[in-house]
This record gives structure tokens, sequence and C-alpha cells, in this order.
């Protein structure tokens, strides 16, 4: 990023980048870890089928127009 792309935006410090690359880090942890606590509503195979379902649906239109 050169000198006059820099002056477009507010404020691109290096301490404020860095407290955004911070922050941002922090909230895919935290995601990653209530991914992985296994407290889901809807179960993976659920999922599996209600996309086969809705990918069949749409195929059978295809071929079928």
């Amino acid at each position: 990023m050169d000198d006059q792309d820099r002056d477009n935006y507010a404020d691109t410090s290096p301490g404020m980048f860095a407290g955004w690359v911070h922050r941002r880090r922090e909230r895919i942890r935290a995601e990653i870890e209530r991914n992985r606590s296994g407290k889901s509503f809807i179960p993976t195979w659920v999922l599996a089928v209600i996309l086969v379902v809705v990918v069949v649906g749409w195929a059978t239109l295809v071929i079928m127009s």
C-alpha cells in the first residue's frame, strides 16, 4: 500500500492494525472452541441429508425441464 492509498483510510497506524489482527484471531479462536465443544443444534448427518435432498431436487428440476 503506498502513501496515497494510506491517506484514504481514517487510521492505518501499525498499532491499530495489530490490534485488529489480534481481535480477529481471538474471535476465530473462540468460534473454533465453540465448534469443537460439540453443542451443535443440528447433527451433521441431518445437514448432509438436507444437502443431498436439495441437490437431487435441483438436478431433477434441471433434467425434467
